[in-house]
């Protein structure tokens, strides 16, 4: 039997992604970037603060100089939703550098996504990863319970009844013990 000592460390259950749900977290960086199409972007690297997943990095892409007006629009929500968790009162000019480095919290969730990349023999193959999203600013403090969406069965079609496994049938009405 080998004997080693180990401390029990949190962080060592940490992955790179943080499991669905809500945490406190901080908008360290703003990087102005430009995509292939010449679009330029902003991208916003927050960090959860606390708990099991703290120092989880989380990326979010504003695009507030696409040249589709919705994409704008979507991008003026997100950044209209951080300043009110942050406490900005409507209508206040507010520059981007007021968000960094104050806590927030967050509702975040895992989102999936293919790339092709190639494989080891040079052959180039779809994979899959997934990532964390942000889907809802809150303010840091405000109390939120973070109910788990059920994990569906893909296979599963509701509008479909399939019988019960090992199931007795029910006996007569006139026979009810009531």
């Amino acid at each position: 039997m080998i004997d080693f000592e180990y401390e029990v460390d949190p962080a060592d259950a940490r992955s790179e992604r943080a499991d669905p749900g809500v945490y406190k977290i901080m908008l360290e960086e703003i990087e102005p970037k430009t995509s292939q199409n010449g679009n330029q972007y902003l991208v916003f690297k927050y960090k959860v603060i606390e708990g099991l997943f703290k120092g989880t990095e989380v990326t979010d892409n504003v695009n507030l100089y696409h040249p589709k007006e919705t994409v704008q629009r979507i991008a003026k929500q997100r950044l209209y939703n951080i300043a009110k968790a942050l406490n900005k009162p409507d209508h206040a000019k507010v520059k981007m550098v007021e968000f960094l480095n104050k806590p927030m919290k967050a509702l975040i969730e895992n989102e999936n996504y293919t790339r092709t990349l190639p494989d080891e023999n040079g052959q180039m193959e779809e994979k899959t990863f997934t990532k964390n999203i942000i889907k809802r600013f809150y303010k840091a403090t405000e109390e939120v319970i973070y109910t788990p969406k059920p994990v569906r069965d893909p296979n599963d079609n509701p509008n479909i009844s399939k019988p019960t496994k090992n199931a007795e049938p029910l006996p007569p009405a006139d026979d009810l013990p009531f």
